[in-house]
Formats: structure tokens, C-alpha cells, sequence
């Protein structure tokens, strides 16, 4: 089970890790699992980590997929693709540039007008 603080990390502007360090300075980072981004995200942002993890799930399974085998296919930890999926993880564009690859599929961004 994932230790709940990492949800409560802020990163620093100069990007996370600069330190060796897990934020959490439990371990370090190389031994930290490979924790996409300890970050504190607003509630708008969590919508849409849950919108995007929910769109990764199901072109996974259109992929006929498991969430093991796309996660060694990109070289992630499954556990990690779990959150993903959940919206937990706050992603970069990097992560879904890989994701989207082990898909075969292309990433797309949009901006739409709000309504």
C-alpha cells in the first residue's frame, strides 16, 4: 500500500528530485518506486487527471491490453499505470508520450472553448 504523504507533497519550482531525494525523504529516489510526481494538484486538475486516466484505461483495453503488459511495454511499474488509471498521478507529457507509444496510438492535445 502507497503511504498516503506523498499525496500532501508540494513540489519545489526547480523541479522535483534536484535533491537525490524522494520529497517525502523516505528513501531516495532511484529506491522510491518510481513515483510519477509528488505533487499537491487543485481540484479542477484532479477532474482532469480522472478524465485522462479514465480516456488511458479504455484505449488500453480497445488494445486488449493488461495494465502489466502495457506497463512493461513502456517500462513503468504497474502500480504506477494503476494510478494513472485512477487520475492519482500527475502526469508529463513525457509519461503520456509513453503511454500513447505502447498504445500505437498518436497523443493529441486540444483547447476548447468553454461553454
Amino acid at each position: 500500500m502507497q503511504d498516503d504523504r506523498h499525496e500532501e507533497v508540494r513540489a519545489e519550482i526547480a523541479g522535483v528530485g534536484d535533491h537525490g531525494m524522494c520529497p517525502i525523504r523516505h528513501v531516495s529516489r532511484t529506491r522510491c518506486k518510481g513515483h510519477l510526481r509528488h505533487v499537491k494538484v487543485n481540484a479542477a486538475t484532479r477532474v482532469k487527471l480522472a478524465e485522462i486516466g479514465g480516456a488511458i484505461r479504455t484505449a488500453r483495453e480497445r488494445a486488449d491490453l493488461s495494465q502489466a503488459s502495457l506497463a512493461e511495454k513502456i517500462g513503468m511499474q504497474r502500480e504506477n499505470l494503476i494510478r494513472v488509471e485512477k487520475g492519482r498521478a500527475n502526469l508529463t507529457v513525457e509519461t503520456l508520450v509513453r503511454i500513447a507509444s505502447g498504445l500505437d496510438l498518436d497523443l493529441r492535445v486540444r483547447f476548447l472553448r468553454r461553454k
